[in-house]
């Protein structure tokens, strides 16, 4: 019974997109001067275990040297894609990952603030800065290349009789 559900849900969901695409998809704006930062301070906490491991004990070293994977991971959480499903926007992330928005609780859309208070970041760029505010969850800013068609397409999904055409 359970799975006849399942197969039912996937059917509605794909007779609201026959064609099984995004009504919009971009890129997500990186800026090079963040990855360089992001570089230069792996390359100083390595130094740092290195000089540590040496100069001082080895525990240092070693905590400093976990540290530097966990920076190593960092970057598989940035965004990679934005996408903008007739059910939901979602967000893929460089490892692959596809973070989901139900499409419903999205409230408002609009350019955001440098310092963007109760939001979550899911973008690499100070520029192109969208925010998403959410009815419930966590308001979420993007940066997509595209921020006027991006957020065009949001309002086509969650309002379509106030999308001019």
């Amino acid at each position: 019974n359970s799975l006849l559900w399942v197969l039912n849900r996937k059917t509605r969901y794909s007779n609201l997109n026959p064609v099984q695409k995004p009504i919009f998809s971009c890129s997500s704006k990186q800026e090079w001067i963040l990855y360089m930062l992001y570089g230069l301070l792996v390359l100083f906490l390595l130094g740092l275990a290195i000089f540590l491991g040496i100069t001082a004990d080895g525990y240092a070293g070693l905590l400093i040297g976990v540290e530097v994977l966990l920076c190593l991971l960092i970057p598989l959480i940035f965004p990679r894609r934005l996408e903008v499903w007739r059910d939901s926007v979602k967000i893929v992330l460089l490892c692959g990952y596809k973070h989901s928005i139900p499409s419903h609780s999205i409230v408002r859309v609009d350019t955001a603030d440098l310092c963007e208070v109760g939001a979550i970041k899911c973008g690499s760029s100070i520029r192109n800065r969208v925010r998403i505010t959410r009815s419930s969850g966590f308001n979420l800013v993007v940066t997509p290349s595209d921020p006027e068609g991006f957020t065009s397409a949001i309002y086509s999904v969650i309002a379509p009789s106030l999308v001019v055409v």
